[in-house]
C-alpha cells in the first residue's frame, strides 16, 4: 500500500487534483491503512484514487477502528 497510519490524524484529505493509483497490499488497504479511529476522510478537488488492491480487503481505504464520514466530491472518483 501507499501509507500506514497507526496515531495521528483524526481528518483526512486528499485534494487538489491528486492521484493515488495502481498500489497493492499483501492484506488490508492497498492505498491506505488507518489504524486508529478517523473522524472524516475527503477526496476533493477532481482527485482520484483507483485500482488500489487489499489482498484481505479494503483495497482503497480500510479503517481498522472506524471513521465518522467518508466525503467524496468536486469532480472526484474513486474506484
Amino acid at each position: 500500500g501507499v501509507m500506514f497510519v497507526g496515531e495521528g490524524p483524526r481528518e483526512f484529505i486528499v485534494a487538489n487534483g491528486s492521484r493515488i493509483e495502481d498500489n497493492t497490499a499483501g492484506t488490508q488497504g492497498g492505498a491506505f491503512y488507518f489504524d486508529y479511529p478517523v473522524g472524516s476522510a475527503t477526496i476533493a478537488n477532481n482527485s482520484v484514487v483507483a485500482n488500489n488492491v487489499g489482498n484481505r480487503g479494503g483495497g482503497t481505504l480500510f479503517f481498522k477502528r472506524g471513521v465518522g464520514s467518508v466525503t467524496v466530491t468536486g469532480g472526484s472518483r474513486v474506484y
